[in-house]
């Protein structure tokens, strides 16, 4: 693949791909001058939603290893 970029050109700058073969997908997000959050709707747009996590994944979980009792793992902690 080769890129150029080219400034200065009598239409204004300019990028161009040039590629051997495949198949290239590109998304241009403008996003908004005033709300920098735009780009990120856009891309939700695109690419969707994440999926949910499990609430285990936040941390709220202790490993199973190592622990006898309940105070085991308050004295881990401190």
């Amino acid at each position: 693949m080769d890129i150029k970029i080219t400034n200065g050109e009598p239409g204004g700058p300019a990028l161009e791909y040039n590629v051997i073969g495949g198949v290239l997908d590109f998304y241009f997000l403008a996003g908004s001058e005033t709300d920098p959050t735009e780009v990120a709707r856009q891309y939700v747009d695109v690419a969707g939603k994440p999926a949910e996590v499990p609430y285990w994944s936040f941390g709220f979980h202790q490993c199973r290893f190592g622990y006898r009792s309940e105070s085991g793992v308050c004295d881990s902690i401190m």
